[in-house]
């Protein structure tokens, strides 16, 4: 026999208030102890009581919530034709994007027989944003002007089978910069993200 949402309500009251119990409570406490329905129930209440306590609430206020505002994320896939392979770039819409890359990205091949090729993307509107693939020496470099002095920016580099990498970046004037070596040959996209 279950116990009843009005006494789980009950319950969780009384936990989340720390007050005693008495002999019916007890029982019906170590009811859950052996029902994974009534308890799984319990947690649910305890959960909703908590994030509508006023205490809760007002505690969520003073302390600052960092949300992550994507400013771009960039795609880089790789196409393998007649031996030879060249990379594909594109930005992936993105409803709070700040930066708006170019969709056709120049490529340089290396010498006649280099199969690999290097990529360089920038900003429509501003010649000193950035991102620079080298294929050849699996390097990646970033560059972006600074939107908010005081924000905290942050570049990470998502693999498909790789654990995701974050780039070091580094304050040069109204741009932060950062250089990503020894990228895996598949495909991946670049996160520019404010904290």
């Amino acid at each position: 026999m279950h116990i009843t949402e009005e006494q789980l309500y009950n319950l969780a009251e009384l936990s989340r208030n720390m007050k005693p119990l008495n002999v019916e409570e007890e029982k019906q406490l170590e009811h859950m102890k052996i029902c994974r329905e009534c308890f799984n129930k319990y947690c649910v209440l305890v959960a909703i009581l908590d994030a509508t306590s006023l205490s809760y609430i007002q505690m969520s206020k003073e302390i600052p919530i960092k949300v992550k505002k994507a400013l771009a994320v960039l795609k880089v896939s790789y196409e393998y034709i007649q031996n030879r392979m060249s990379l594909i770039c594109e930005q992936v819409p993105q409803d709070t994007a700040v930066f708006s890359f170019e969709q056709t990205l120049s490529g340089a091949v290396r010498g006649g027989n280099i199969k690999k090729s290097t990529l360089h993307m920038v900003d429509l509107d501003d010649e000193g944003t950035y991102f620079i693939f080298d294929a050849e020496r699996h390097k990646l470099m970033i560059q972006f002007r600074i939107q908010t002095e005081s924000a905290d920016y942050k570049v990470s580099v998502k693999f498909a089978t790789q654990p995701t990498i974050e780039i070091p970046l580094e304050s040069k004037g109204n741009y932060m910069k950062g250089v990503l070596e020894d990228i895996p040959e598949e495909e991946f996209e670049i996160y520019i993200e404010e904290n």
